[in-house]
């Protein structure tokens, strides 16, 4: 969450959505054994875990506790972040 809202300013949103599309059916093939909800319906499932990220105050804090022990620079809110992480899930759908 934090490296993607961090570089934002560096790539075009709708790129890395589409090369994550491109690479989500391989995750899946390799990796759905590990959950098999993944294996059937990637994007629905990376919509449900995007969702979980922005409702899940346990997310939050784990993204502070982050900012607190790694991060020495720049330490942009939570909200900021998951917004950056929610504009590229939106592209993710539109590819």
């Amino acid at each position: 969450i934090y490296d993607l809202h961090i570089i934002r300013a560096h790539y075009d949103t709708a790129e890395v959505a589409a090369l994550a599309r491109a690479i989500i059916p391989h995750d899946a093939d390799i990796f759905g054994n590990q959950f098999r909800a993944y294996r059937a319906d990637p994007l629905t499932q990376t919509q449900h875990a995007v969702s979980a990220l922005g409702s899940d105050s346990q997310y939050a804090q784990r993204y502070a506790d982050f900012l607190r022990d790694m991060v020495y620079g720049d330490r942009p809110d939570y909200k900021d972040a998951m917004a950056t992480v929610k504009e590229i899930a939106v592209q993710l759908m539109k590819t």
